[in-house]
């Protein structure tokens, strides 16, 4: 009897754990901010992309010196994220475009496909 309640016990913690540790991915917008982003260009330029919360980091790089960093709250659609750094009184916008382990983000004409930095 107790090798049987053991076992029971046994599987409701695989089950608990489990499911406490995955997150729902609803759409492409949460799909987005659950991962962070690298871009590695030509000529020494390089961004990061990153989400904790309801903020979200963009730093440029040139040649390894940090050129621009966007930090703040973000709002995101379906096809587009705002980021407002409230401390530079500055907002700007991206189009995205989710590819599996991929992500196009666009300003202006201008595109660059970032990589999922995955943490696992």
């Amino acid at each position: 009897m107790n090798k049987i309640i053991c076992i029971l016990l046994s599987i409701a913690m695989i089950i608990m754990c489990g499911c406490s540790k995955k997150q729902i991915v609803t759409n492409e917008s949460d799909e987005f901010t659950m991962y962070s982003w690298h871009y590695e260009g030509d000529y020494g330029l390089s961004a990061d992309l990153s989400f904790d919360d309801d903020n979200a980091t963009f730093i440029v790089y040139d040649n390894g010196k940090k050129s621009l960093e966007l930090n703040g709250i973000y709002s995101i659609t379906e096809k587009q994220i705002t980021i407002t750094d409230t401390a530079m009184s500055y907002s700007i916008s991206f189009d995205y475009e989710l590819d599996g382990s991929t992500c196009k983000v666009s300003y202006g004409d201008n595109t660059i496909t970032m990589s999922r930095i995955d943490t696992n």
